[in-house]
């Protein structure tokens, strides 16, 4: 099979699963519909009900595609088998990726990686300023911590050295990367 003929499967399973979930939503606001207004006449057909909540909580994605949940480590994700993916330094700017944040990662079968943050590492917010050593772009705070970030946030906000910005640091500040949240 061919990775075009992949690809159109892929779609047509997408577009197939949005139907059903355009219609079980259609079904589950007339519902609900009739029951806040009374038009159900108390006549609750609760197979209906567990139908639809089974649907609606039981949605996934095509066994073709491989989804595993991650730590992501400042560069990678790093799994429970040892195996690290490169997270793009785009996504991780955009999506102001700390270490030990919880990642999903969807391999479609192209191999193809389509990644989301599911869970956040607790965090801070602290104000820096922008240094840079050996080509690598550095927070450093107050206090004379400093912390590695990425060159592509430094990118798109603009910041230049010296330039104060506020960054996003692990709670419990054991970790040596940040993200940056805005140029101040």
């Amino acid at each position: 099979m061919s990775e075009q003929d992949n690809i159109n499967k892929i779609i047509n399973a997408v577009s197939g699963l949005l139907t059903n979930i355009e219609n079980d939503s259609k079904r589950v606001r007339l519902l609900l519909q009739r029951l806040q207004d009374g038009s159900y006449q108390n006549e609750i057909d609760e197979n209906e009900i567990k139908d639809l909540s089974s649907k609606l909580l039981n949605y996934s994605v095509p066994e073709q595609w491989e989804v595993v949940e991650w730590v992501y480590d400042w560069l990678y994700m790093v799994g429970s088998d040892g195996k690290k993916y490169p997270v793009p330094l785009n996504y991780s700017s955009k999506s102001k990726l700390l270490t030990q944040d919880i990642l999903k990662l969807t391999i479609l079968p192209n191999g193809r990686l389509m990644y989301k943050l599911i869970q956040p590492a607790p965090r801070s917010t602290i104000k820096a300023s922008l240094s840079q050593d050996n080509n690598e772009y550095i927070a450093i705070w107050d206090n004379g911590k400093t912390y590695k970030l990425n060159p592509a946030a430094v990118s798109y906000f603009g910041i230049s050295v010296w330039n104060q910005m506020s960054i996003i640091i692990n709670s419990d500040n054991k970790w040596d990367f940040a993200a940056i949240e805005a140029k101040l």
